[in-house]
């Protein structure tokens, strides 16, 4: 089965920005497995999800922040379906998933 992923991540204080990818079975397993890791993360000022160069020194990359939950691989992965801004992001906002619904172009 496929499924549409809709993932909110924020890049600069409130602005947020968004993704949509068409995932199958094995992403999704991957995706609850990094949703998980998020939720039980002890990350400063609640950024959970660094991809930006612009962060604090104290802010920790997802490779350092999951090292002992998630593998480069897993985080890699993950990062390919991740929004990016201009200047990458600091936090993911909300994920969440639905069947893909099969599209009927009338226009």
């Amino acid at each position: 089965m496929k499924y549409t992923l809709y993932i909110e991540a924020d890049h600069n204080d409130g602005d947020y920005i968004t993704s949509m990818n068409v995932i199958d079975e094995e992403t999704l397993t991957l995706v609850k497995k990094v949703c998980e890791a998020i939720k039980n993360t002890n990350a400063k000022w609640g950024h959970n999800w660094i991809t930006s160069e612009h962060c604090s020194k104290e802010d920790k990359q997802p490779i350092e922040l999951y090292k002992d939950v998630l593998t480069e691989d897993e985080i890699s992965e993950f990062d390919e379906l991740v929004p990016y801004g201009e200047y990458g992001i600091h936090s993911i906002v909300e994920i969440k998933y639905a069947p893909e619904i099969d599209w009927k172009k009338v226009l």
